[in-house]
């Protein structure tokens, strides 16, 4: 074997090991290029060794097997066995997910009020399913509250939305938009969508809770978004959870797991979780479009909502 092959192959494997380090992965990352070259090591390294075998010339296969399996195995390994195991070890992320999923019925009464805890301030404006739940009178009045923790403890930053009629709607920074035809021709018309600012959730008679769950992943991008693309493996797992009542003194009634989107353009990364560096090797094998909202399913099966689409006035 030719001298250039082993410093090829130490070097890669010198970045990779590297990669597995969580502060060098840290710092590089935020220098953007470096980061990339670590990442970039592994993926390199792996096709590398897929590559093995075509290095040798057919008649060294049979003249010098000890050598031809050097090349051959670790080939096979890359091929088949890491894929199975990565997608063991998701499998095995998911399961650990659901098991404590459950479902206890539905609230008692009608919801009158909803509320949605989201994880990020952008989920505070009224979305195209608020829209829908006002304008068709599925619900008097929407409340968002924004948590900066999945338990849903301290006190949330709360926007509260419902429809009155106006001569003009508000329009501007802060002012309610429309996601469809129905909802302008709504708001054209004086059916105004009005926005309260530090509501109360407490009188509310049911939230809904939808929290992300990021298993690998790299650099992400939404899915949901067609003009996004994914760079690396990626499975998104959505935990919605139903409260009948208010997040701090209401009764969970339903917690459910759902994988919503797994997309794969990388065979070897280092990856994240919950945004923090936590290296390790994952093989990306398989891949899913987004499947649709995992909380849009539970509204229409738990609490019977249509979430049709809005209507002309």
């Amino acid at each position: 074997m030719k001298r250039w092959y082993f410093w090829y192959f130490g070097i890669l494997l010198v970045l990779a090991a590297l990669s597995q380090i969580g502060s060098v992965l840290a710092i590089s990352s935020m220098l953007v290029v470096p980061g990339i070259v670590l990442v970039g090591a592994n993926t390199l390294l792996l096709y590398s060794i897929l590559l093995l075998p075509f290095f040798l010339r057919p008649h060294e296969m049979l003249e010098k097997p000890i050598k031809a399996a050097f090349a051959v195995a670790p080939a096979l390994i890359v091929a088949f066995g890491l894929p199975q195991l990565a997608q063991s070890r998701r499998d095995t992320f998911i399961a650990r997910q659901q098991i404590e999923d459950f479902d206890r019925g539905t609230p008692a009464s009608k919801v009158g009020t909803i509320t949605f805890a989201v994880a990020r301030t952008a989920d505070l404006t009224c979305s195209d399913v608020c829209e829908r739940l006002l304008y068709n009178g599925e619900v008097d009045r929407v409340v968002k509250a924004y948590f900066d923790n999945s338990a849903l403890q301290g006190t949330p930053q709360t926007v509260a939305y419902r429809v009155q009629k106006q001569t003009a709607c508000e329009r501007g920074s802060g002012a309610p938009g429309a996601y469809s035809a129905g909802a302008r021709a709504r708001m054209q018309a004086g059916e105004c969508i009005v926005r309260e600012p530090n509501a109360g959730i407490d009188a509310t008679d049911a939230t809904i809770a939808e929290w992300p769950a990021y298993y690998s992943g790299g650099l992400w991008r939404d899915p949901r978004d067609d003009n996004d693309r994914l760079l690396f493996d990626l499975t998104s797992i959505q935990v919605v959870t139903l409260f009948a009542g208010g997040p701090r003194n209401g009764k969970p009634i339903l917690r459910r797991t759902t994988v919503v989107a797994s997309a794969a353009a990388s065979p070897l990364h280092v990856t994240t979780t919950n945004n923090a560096f936590s290296p390790e090797l994952m093989i990306a094998t398989r891949s899913a479009p987004y499947s649709g909202y995992a909380m849009e399913q539970v509204l229409k099966q738990k609490l019977g909502f249509r979430l049709a689409e809005v209507a002309n006035p």
